[in-house]
C-alpha cells in the first residue's frame, strides 16, 4: 500500500513539473503609444501583483503612435498581465489585464481613470 502511494506520488509530481514548464512561452512583442502623450517608461507584471520589471522601453521616450518590440516570457496558465506606463510630465498610468497570449501586438491607451501618482 506505501509503495503505490509513493508511486502515485512520483508520477503526479512528474506531471506537475511537466506541465509547469511547458507552461511558459517566450514571445516577440510590439507596444504602440496611442495614449495621446509621450511616453518615458514602461513596465509590466502579472495582473493584480503590481511587482514592475525592468523598463521595457530602451529608448528615451515613445512619442506619440511610437512603438518598440520586446521579448519576454509568457506563463500561459495567466495570460493577463497589466501595464504601467509614465508620461513625460511624470504622470503614471496602469493599463489592466491585456490578454498576452492571444495577440503579440499591444496598443497602450489611457486607462478611463488614473491609477497612480
Amino acid at each position: 500500500m506505501n509503495q503505490r502511494i509513493f508511486w502515485t506520488s512520483v508520477i503526479l509530481c512528474i506531471f506537475f513539473i511537466g506541465y509547469t514548464a511547458n507552461s511558459q512561452v517566450t514571445k516577440t512583442f510590439k507596444v504602440t503609444n496611442k495614449t495621446g502623450i509621450p511616453l518615458k517608461s514602461v513596465r509590466c507584471a502579472k495582473a493584480d501583483t503590481f511587482e514592475w520589471g525592468f523598463e521595457l522601453n530602451v529608448s528615451d521616450k515613445i512619442p506619440l503612435n511610437g512603438s518598440f518590440d520586446f521579448n519576454t516570457k509568457i506563463d500561459t496558465a495567466f495570460c493577463k498581465y497589466d501595464f504601467k506606463f509614465t508620461g513625460v510630465d511624470d504622470a503614471e498610468y496602469i493599463l489592466k489585464k491585456v490578454d498576452m497570449c492571444s495577440s503579440t501586438k499591444i496598443e497602450l491607451i489611457m486607462p478611463e481613470e488614473k491609477k497612480e501618482n
